[in-house]
């Protein structure tokens, strides 16, 4: 079976985005790393020490597709709501 690596390389990279409108939603994980933040954690070492591979912490600083797995997990430690931790932010598409 022939895949081909670049539309799967940019399907991956969207997968968390939508169209609407003309307007992407992207899932942005800037909340996780201000609520880390503001309990006075530094938001890689605690990732870190609650076993979050190196590249998962990639992922959610870059505001990549991470599985509903990791944010369940996310939620739990924290003791919070995935609202808590990521939005849908819409952008532009110029």
């Amino acid at each position: 079976m022939y895949v081909d690596i670049a539309m799967h390389t940019r399907y991956n990279e969207r997968v968390n985005q939508t169209r609407n409108g003309g307007d992407l939603l992207a899932i942005k994980f800037d909340k996780l790393f201000a609520l880390l933040k503001k309990r006075g954690y530094s938001s890689t070492y605690w990732l870190r020490q609650h076993e979050f591979h190196s590249s998962t912490v990639t992922k959610l600083r870059q505001n990549k597709t991470v599985t509903t797995k990791i944010i369940g997990r996310l939620c739990d430690l924290l003791e919070c709501q995935p609202k808590d931790i990521m939005e849908n932010v819409r952008e532009g598409n110029d």
